[in-house]
């Protein structure tokens, strides 16, 4: 499991290939946090009005 600012962007069971967890903490660094806060609280808000 991979977390960036205590969110948790990447989970898979088992092991990976070096170059495949090379590859997932390259996407993770280049990751706009600030966009995936915005897209988490986009869904959170959609799933509040189905409930209602």
């Amino acid at each position: 499991m991979l977390f960036r600012e205590k969110i948790a962007i990447f989970s898979q069971a088992g092991m990976l290939p070096e170059n495949a967890l090379e590859e997932i903490l390259g996407k993770a660094k280049e990751l706009d946090m600030d966009m995936v806060r915005t897209d988490i609280e986009k869904q959170q808000a959609e799933e509040s009005q189905k409930d209602s």
